[in-house]
């Protein structure tokens, strides 16, 4: 799974990707984060607002930091029941 932090680069975003960062290792799902910063990567995501952070597929937040807490829900919610890097999953 991908988690894409959608921005410029600014402050906002910085502090997204690293919330998000955290929230990744503590929901042990296996998950890539990516940075979207070129104006063509963030038009494809339709966002008006920034930062947004993109869990898989679906843009989650837009404009805000997050908790942690609540990212720790998007992406376990997206990733399903088989997918944490844990586990004796097949």
């Amino acid at each position: 799974m991908k988690i894409r932090v959608v921005g410029m680069g600014c402050p906002r975003c910085k502090v997204r990707y690293a919330e998000a960062a955290k929230a990744i290792k503590a929901s042990d799902v296996n998950a890539e984060m990516e940075k979207v910063e070129t104006v063509e990567g963030i038009m494809a995501y339709g966002v008006m607002g920034m930062p947004a952070l993109v869990v898989g597929n679906e843009v989650k937040c837009v404009g805000r930091v997050p908790s942690v807490k609540e990212i720790v829900a998007w992406i376990t919610a997206a990733a399903g029941p088989r997918a944490t890097t844990g586990g004796s999953h097949p």
